[in-house]
């Protein structure tokens, strides 16, 4: 083909354009019509699968998210129950009224079956808490510190709940240090303090 022959392409002599020129043409005409065809459909369709697919992702992460709390909720479910279980079981150690009186029975019988002298044993006025009252016990007994740790250990012992505040310890004899029977006596001052279950009906 003659390269002058190209300054006579016209769209009005198409016919007669060289056929090397009209198969370019062709290829060219070809070409944009895929070409549209892609930006106008394909690239739409794939702007629409990445969002769907980014749905789908979000779907999952959410049912994971969902499906870990699901599995945490029944474990808090067990672990409310087993509090609750070991509340009522703690209630169960707290004595009602009419059991406070043979409480501090047991709570001075203790004392005398480890040894100690009770010097002082006095019940004070109860004291109101959220739940449960209280009742602190002024305590001073003499012996041991044996003795002592004993009682201590008794009183955890027993069934009801009691415990031991603000203990001091202070030395006031010892006998004949040349007797084997010579042991150190002190007087321990300490609060017990025993709790009920205050009802709310």
């Amino acid at each position: 083909m003659d390269l002058n022959q190209l300054n006579d392409i016209s769209l009005e002599n198409a016919a007669d354009w060289p056929m090397p020129v009209k198969i370019a043409a062709v290829v060219l005409l070809v070409a944009s019509i895929f070409g549209a065809l892609y930006f106008f459909d394909t690239q739409e369709q794939q702007v629409r699968l990445e969002g769907k697919t980014a749905e789908v992702d979000n779907a999952l992460k959410q049912f994971s998210n969902d499906y870990r709390t699901l599995v945490d909720i029944e474990k808090y479910r067990q672990l409310l129950e087993e509090m609750k279980q070991s509340f009522e079981s703690l209630k169960k150690q707290l004595p009602e009224k009419t059991e406070i009186a043979s409480l501090l029975v047991d709570l001075s019988q203790t004392g005398l079956a480890n040894g100690l002298e009770f010097e002082l044993f006095r019940p004070n006025p109860e004291v109101e808490l959220d739940d449960a009252a209280e009742t602190p016990i002024s305590i001073t007994v003499t012996g041991t510190f044996h003795q002592f740790g004993n009682f201590v250990s008794g009183v955890a012992s027993l069934p009801r709940i009691v415990t031991i505040h603000d203990v001091s310890i202070q030395a006031v004899s010892s006998g004949n240090k040349n007797s084997q029977d010579s042991t150190v006596r002190s007087v321990m001052n300490a609060t017990a303090k025993t709790y009920r279950y205050k009802s709310k009906n």
